[in-house]
Order: structure tokens, then sequence, then C-alpha cells
């Protein structure tokens, strides 16, 4: 049989085990502060890892959005333009200009005049030209096409152009004249055989006798420009121009657009021209 108080030292030590042991499930001072400290870090460390972790998807998925918006408002733009395109039109007007033929079979291009319906002309048709706000000062019809004309013409702010006009196609093209620092008058011409280039005279005044005061040569293509000397003789020659400087007294003869008539006086510049060496174009 075993004594009660032999039993009470082996209690006593259980107990004591129980007791520390347990202190670990113990809320104490530290704890509150780990655990408090733990609460606030960790869900800034959370952040930071999946920032670092998916950049590429974030960026990935913006793209795919931001293309189908930009997409999407092109669509709508394009559709709202081409809805509101008849409101915008810009005004078109029409020019009417005649096509003259003469009793030598060349043709010409001239505002509608009834001085062409008269006996000294054989037919006169009409051509439609969209925005042609031009005045046609001179015009000669191609050689290799009937249905191009070559223009010098002005505009509203009296600027002279070389024009190109297709009869056919209803259309035209326009180089710019470098004005002459001679004469504010848009200037007559004529074409070189191939119709590449064209000498421009610049007559005194509008509508008198053309006397000369400067010349040019154009490119019809280009517009690119060389004044040369007025008293010349002039002809084309070699795919390009050449021409001889006239002396005293010849001057009338050689500074006018028009064709010089006979007489003694223009034979004797004629034989005094034979012995000047021409001039001819570096082109």
């Amino acid at each position: 049989m075993v004594h009660l108080s032999a039993m009470e030292p082996q209690k006593e030590t259980a107990l004591a085990k129980f007791t520390d042991t347990s202190r670990l499930f113990c809320v104490t001072r530290t704890s509150k502060y780990l655990a408090l400290a733990l609460f606030v870090a960790l869900p800034f460390l959370g952040g930071y890892v999946g920032y670092m972790n998916a950049p590429e998807n974030v960026v990935e998925v913006e793209r795919i959005v931001i293309q189908t918006v930009l997409e999407k408002d092109s669509q709508e733009i394009m559709t709202a333009v081409s809805q509101e395109e008849p409101a915008l039109a810009v005004e078109k007007s029409t020019t009417t200009l005649w096509i003259v033929e003469t009793k030598f079979g060349t043709k010409f291009l001239a505002e509608p005049n009834d001085f062409y319906q008269s006996s000294s002309y054989v037919s006169v048709s009409e051509l439609e030209l969209i925005n042609f706000n031009y005045l046609i000062k001179d015009s000669q019809q191609s050689v290799s096409s009937e249905n191009i004309f070559f223009v010098t013409a002005r505009d509203t702010q009296n600027q002279s152009h070389f024009i190109t006009v297709d009869t056919a196609q209803k259309d035209f093209s326009v180089v710019s004249i470098v004005p002459s620092a001679a004469t504010e008058y848009t200037p007559g011409f004529s074409l070189s055989p191939a119709e590449s280039k064209a000498r421009l005279f610049f007559s005194a005044c509008e509508n008198c006798e053309p006397f000369i005061v400067d010349t040019a040569i154009i490119d019809v293509q280009t517009g690119a420009m060389d004044f040369i000397e007025t008293n010349i003789m002039f002809e084309w020659f070699d795919g390009t121009y050449r021409y001889k400087l006239v002396p005293q007294n010849c001057e009338q003869y050689y500074g006018s657009a028009h064709d010089i008539p006979p007489s003694e006086a223009y034979e004797a510049c004629k034989v005094t021209m034979e012995e000047v060496n021409w001039m001819v174009s570096s082109e």
C-alpha cells in the first residue's frame, strides 16, 4: 500500500511541466509587437513581390486594350468623315473655252468671243474645264497630239503661267513663269520642235504691236527658265537653241514676234547677220 504523501511530489512535477510548456501559447508583450509588425509589413511585402514578378503581363494587357480602342476610334472617325464628305466638298467652278480652227488648219484655245464666229475661222467647239481660273494670252496646238494645247495665261493675282491642256481628258497642268523685270505682261511663246521647251516673248504692252522687251527659254515640264538676250536672231538647234546678237540699225527687224516684210534695209541686215557667229546654249 502506497502512502498518499509519497504521491504529492509526482503531482507537483507534472504540474510544473505543464506550466512551462503552456508559456509558448501565452500572449506576451513581445508577441503583441511581433504580430503588429507582421500585420503592417506583410501587405507591403506582398505588393512588392507581386509587382516585381508580373510587370510583363500588365503591360501586355494594356497594349491590347489600347490597340482595340484606337482601331475602334479610327473606324468611327473614318465613318464620320465619309458621312460628312459631301458637306465638306470644295466648291468647283466651270470655265468654258472655245477651240477655234483657222482657215490654215491650225487650232487654238481662247475665251468665248463672237469675233471667232466670223468668216475668218472655220469652226468653233466648246471645252469645259474645272477650276480653270486663268485669262489666256497665247495658245498653240501640239504637233504630236491634236488633244494637247500649250497656253500662256495669267491668274487672278496677275501671275503668268505656262499651261498644258488636255481637251480629251478635260484636264490641265500648270507651271509658273518667272516674271520679267522689264514688263508685267503675260508673254507669248513659240515651241521647240520636240515641244519640251518654249521661247517666251515678253512684250511692252498688252494690246499693241508686240515689240519684245525680254525673252526667256522655259522647260514646259519643270518651269525652269533661262533669260536670254532680246535683240537676237534665234533658232532651235540640235535639241537646244542658238542665237546671234543683232548689230545696230537692225534691231527693228529682229525685235518683233511677227514676220518681217521684205525690204532693202532688211535684206542688208540679213547679209550683215551672216557674218555674225552663232552662240549655242550649254543646256
